[in-house]
């Protein structure tokens, strides 16, 4: 009877050595598999303006267009205005060269 005693003990402690190291490598994952913690930057809530800048590709259509017709024909010497500038009535656009509508 001895050696029932004997083999059970010997089989207790060798099967409590292969729990322990279970245990240990089971520990051992979840400790190294914790996250490291992210880094942020924090700042205090204010009130103020966000610039969003967009770059995009594409063609602009306007409200309205207008075609502009001369009440007499010549040659442009001088544009007042650059192209998409805003106008208002009553602004000069452009200089006609006078030699064809001044009577001489």
């Amino acid at each position: 009877m001895t050696t029932g005693t004997h083999s059970n003990r010997k089989r207790n402690v060798g099967l409590a050595i292969v729990l322990i190291l279970v245990a240990s490598t089971v520990a051992g994952y979840f400790i190294r598999r914790r996250e490291i913690p992210l880094v942020v930057e924090t700042e205090k809530v204010a009130l103020r303006n966000l610039t969003e800048v967009v770059l995009a590709n594409g063609k602009i259509q306007p409200v309205v267009q207008v075609t502009i017709n001369p009440e007499v024909s010549g040659e442009i010497i001088a544009l007042a205005v650059k192209e998409g500038q805003l106008v208002k009535a009553g602004d000069l656009l452009l200089k006609l060269k006078p030699d064809n509508y001044i009577a001489g």
